[in-house]
Parts: structure tokens; C-alpha cells; sequence
């Protein structure tokens, strides 16, 4: 009993922590038209080299969760 509880005590501190340090970054920002500067509505964005990406919303704002790191373009 007394082994089964210490057990049960490591595995519930140490599984909120696992899933803790496994999860990703987030990109977000907004999307302009470069020459007129006025917000890109409903844009499509992809993360180059990945299947990441995100539509813009009606301001031109985009968010990408879950996004690991590293460098992108």
C-alpha cells in the first residue's frame, strides 16, 4: 500500500510536468498589405517547410499555437 501511494504521488507530479515541457510556442502578429498598409482580411499564412498555419481575421490578425522551436520564414 504504502509503495502504490508513493508510486501514484511521483506519477501525478511528474506527468503535469511532461506535458508541461512538450508543448509548443506561439506565432502571432498581423498581416498588412505591404504597399497600402492596410490589414489583410481572411489571409492565408503557412509556417514555410511545415503544414502550420492560420487564416488571418478581419484586422489582419493570425495566431499559430503549438508551433515547436526553432527558426522560420
Amino acid at each position: 500500500m504504502k509503495y502504490s501511494l508513493r508510486i501514484l504521488i511521483f506519477l501525478s507530479i511528474l506527468v503535469p510536468l511532461s506535458l508541461l515541457a512538450q508543448s509548443g510556442g506561439i506565432v502571432r502578429g498581423n498581416l498588412f498589405d505591404k504597399g497600402s498598409g492596410e490589414p489583410i482580411m481572411f489571409g492565408n499564412l503557412l509556417i514555410k517547410g511545415s503544414s502550420m498555419g492560420a487564416n488571418s481575421d478581419i484586422n489582419g490578425f493570425f495566431s499559430i499555437a503549438n508551433v515547436p522551436a526553432g527558426e522560420y520564414t
